[in-house]
């Protein structure tokens, strides 16, 4: 897909928080309330933030980095969302390796279109 990682995200209500359910070489769960850091701001809004330097971005937590031991140049980050709109999920990619093609972001928009319904049936559990 053009990015060296990524992260499928839940939403949890109940929890109030947005956790991975695939997170590409990370061992255990990232979680982080809604509304916090990029992924919890799109859980939140339901908006894309697409950002080439999320350090410059008050929304970008980089303690994360640090825990993973990861350095973050590039975050696209994408709303899960039913039908009606309701946020169930985020997808997360991180450090593209090429620039995304118009065809990458429609992809991109499918994906997520396909993943609704599984995510919708996890974060009702």
């Amino acid at each position: 897909m053009g990015a060296d990682r990524g992260t499928l995200f839940v939403v949890d209500r109940t929890r109030g928080e947005v956790r991975s359910i695939v997170a590409d070489r990370v061992v255990g769960e990232i979680s982080l309330p809604i509304g916090f850091g990029i992924a919890g701001s799109v859980a939140e809004t339901g908006q894309v933030i697409d950002t080439y330097n999320p350090f410059y971005d008050e929304r970008y937590d980089e303690k994360y980095d640090t825990i993973l031991r990861y350095d973050t140049k590039h975050i696209y980050c994408a709303p899960v969302l039913t039908a009606d709109g309701t946020v169930v999920g985020v997808l997360q990619l991180l450090n593209r390796t090429r620039a995304f093609t118009p065809e990458d972001y429609e992809f991109l928009k499918t994906v997520t279109l396909e993943i609704s319904p599984v995510l919708k049936n996890a974060s009702a559990l």
